[in-house]
């Protein structure tokens, strides 16, 4: 059915409810003393995509972003990650899940960026690593890469320091068999 006053009453009822999500998300920044996200518009080069392959693009499926991301990887890792966080960014300031949280998205940049799980971590928690927000892999990463690097000059010194007890301990033994002598 193609009639204008049942478009017009569905175009009331969805204006009616954006509405009321507005009014209850401005509440819920009040009460957390925060202000809302400041409106930020999903990339152009991202809706045409979408458009293209007749996905939406707000709220967009974090598949859809993920193959996205993944399909632009050639552009470089800093484009695909500012295209990521605009995606981001457009969805949270509408108060909309964040689809690059979900599995995939992250996943995606952590091959767009080569990033390893840190071998510090058990084997079953890899994945996981894999699944975590884009962000939080870089800070582990650099956070074990760090780790170990203090790690290998603690035992660096440590060697060190034993060698010098040992040529300092032979200097000593042979000074006492000079002074026996």
């Amino acid at each position: 059915m193609n009639s204008p006053v049942i478009q017009a009453l569905v175009d009331a009822r969805v204006s009616e409810a954006g509405q009321r999500d507005a009014a209850i998300y401005q509440e819920v920044y009040d009460r957390l003393g925060e202000p809302p996200p400041v409106k930020a518009n999903v990339p152009q080069v991202f809706i045409e995509w979408c458009l293209q392959r007749g996905v939406k693009f707000l709220p967009a499926r974090p598949g859809s972003v993920a193959l996205y991301l993944l399909e632009n990887a050639d552009d470089g890792l800093d484009l695909v990650r500012k295209l990521g966080k605009a995606i981001s960014d457009a969805h949270v300031c509408r108060g909309l899940a964040d689809p690059t949280t979900t599995w995939p998205v992250p996943l995606a940049m952590s091959k767009i960026a080569e990033i390893q799980p840190p071998r510090s971590w058990p084997k079953e928690e890899k994945r996981r690593f894999l699944e975590l927000p884009y962000e939080l892999q870089v800070y582990w990463a650099k956070h074990e890469d760090r780790r170990d690097k203090e790690i290998r000059n603690a035992f660096n010194e440590a060697a060190k320091a034993r060698l010098a007890a040992r040529q300092y301990e032979e200097l000593e033994i042979g000074k006492t068999s000079d002074a026996a002598a």
